[in-house]
């Protein structure tokens, strides 16, 4: 990944906009001297006792051994073997997962059984919250998410306590896509719209995009059906490609996903990986390595993020260093006058170079900027007024805000202007961003 790369994951992972996402590839234990993914181990347990009866092509694949084990026992056997697998202590590579539970993911998908990130969390007395979907539908709906303090896991394919809710073989994959697609059950709201959500992107690990009804179910959940993917953030997926086992399918087919949904595919080994991010985010918390979610002040913006320059009256620097911190989380690079430079020539030419270069122009119209005669405000704005010009017609670039009820200047009377009395709604700012964003590169 490059230096950038690194930079944006770590922004979004910092600012809760990064959706984790569990494959059966990361959960390893050490097997013949070598790590082997606890699907395999256990599609491999399958294959054993079905090949007392008939030849299995692909030891590897647990929903083809699993399949096979459910026809000569029975599918609750399948699914009650396959929860005390998973229950048990396993002796996997806990480091891989200590680091990402020590991380700030607040939502956390696994696309597997397995418990290991749960004993983690516990392993390091750090709180967590759990939900899962039963195909079955036979399942009190929870996924409130009571505590946004404390992250979701959640399990996708169902959960090892409830067995009959567990997605393992073939037959099971189906029926778990159909109800899946038909939302019979549905999958809970709160979980949709994380999915859905533009600004949050995903860190795919382990996932097995080579799996077709994988990249069906991504499909599905991110509501995708009939309109274009209009996510802004990169996301990104470790994969491991296996030379000659269909690596150049599998190729086409990360070129194809990536540039649909904005994903970037990597075949560095999710180990590595993993301690790499760790690294990195104990360098930047400090000496003593917490990977808690910075401060706003000290995020910084992703490379491509768009500038923002917030105009203010000094009367409202608490509620624009507010919007600006708000800014910053939403994956935006605002430009702020912090320091209260105001006045010489330095600043005059500071002033027109960046409003020349920033991408969007906000100013905060007050109960404060309406009294007044005189400001540097009104000269910024007469300054954003001429590079608006350079736009084609449809694209924004000064966006007034209002923050009190209060008279608006009557050179931007054309405008639009947002309520934002409530600075807890920047968001709404943030989306008409992103969207302009979207207008400007078509």
């Amino acid at each position: 990944m490059k230096e950038r790369d690194w930079r944006t994951l770590i922004h979004n992972i910092s600012n809760g906009n990064c959706i984790l996402v569990l494959g059966p590839d990361v959960a390893k234990v050490k097997a013949n001297g070598a790590l082997k993914p606890l699907a395999e181990i256990l599609a491999n347990d399958f294959a054993a006792e079905v090949e007392r009866e008939r030849k299995v092509l692909d030891r590897n694949d647990l929903a083809l051994t699993a399949q096979l084990y459910a026809e000569i026992s029975s599918e609750s056997d399948l699914q009650l073997d396959t929860a005390d697998f998973y229950q048990k202590d396993q002796p996997t590579e806990t480091p891989v997962y200590e680091a990402l539970a020590s991380l700030p993911f607040r939502f956390i998908v696994n696309a597997t059984p397995d418990r290991e990130l749960i004993k983690a969390k516990e392993k390091l007395g750090l709180p967590y919250l759990v939900d899962w979907y039963n195909f079955r539908g036979k399942k009190v709906d929870m996924a409130k998410w009571s505590d946004k303090n404390k992250p979701l896991i959640y399990y996708l394919y169902g959960c090892t306590d409830v067995p009959e809710s567990l997605v393992i073989s073939e037959k099971q994959l189906l029926e778990f896509l159909v109800s899946v697609i038909s939302k019979d059950p549905p999958i809970h709201s709160n979980i949709l719209s994380e999915f859905s959500n533009n600004e949050r992107c995903f860190l795919f690990l382990g996932f097995g995009f080579r799996n077709w009804y994988l990249r069906i179910l991504l499909y599905v959940l991110l509501g995708l059906k009939g309109r274009k993917n209009e996510r802004t953030s990169r996301s990104f997926a470790l994969e491991e490609i296996v030379p000659g086992n269909g690596s150049e399918t599998f190729e086409h087919i990360c070129f194809l996903f990536g540039k649909d949904l904005n994903v970037d595919f990597s075949d560095m080994p999710v180990e590595n990986f993993i301690k790499e991010l760790r690294g990195r985010f104990a360098e930047q918390a400090g000496s003593n390595g917490e990977a808690t979610t910075q401060d706003a002040s000290a995020i910084e913006a992703p490379d491509d993020a768009p500038s923002v320059f917030i105009s203010y009256a000094s009367e409202d620097k608490d509620r624009a260093m507010a919007l600006r911190d708000k800014l910053k989380n939403g994956g935006l690079n605002p430009w702020f006058d912090k320091d209260g430079l105001r006045g010489g020539d330095d600043w005059e030419r500071m002033l027109e170079k960046t409003i020349k270069d920033v991408d969007y122009f906000v100013v905060l119209q007050s109960n404060a900027l309406a009294a007044r005669e005189t400001s540097v405000v009104f000269k910024e704005v007469r300054h954003a007024l001429q590079r608006q010009q350079e736009f084609r017609f449809g694209i924004s670039f000064i966006m007034p805000v209002k923050i009190d009820e209060c008279e608006l200047m009557d050179e931007l009377a054309n405008l639009h202007t947002l309520d934002l009395i409530d600075l807890e709604q920047a968001d709404l700012l943030i989306k008409d961003i992103r969207r302009d964003q979207q207008r400007r590169k078509k």
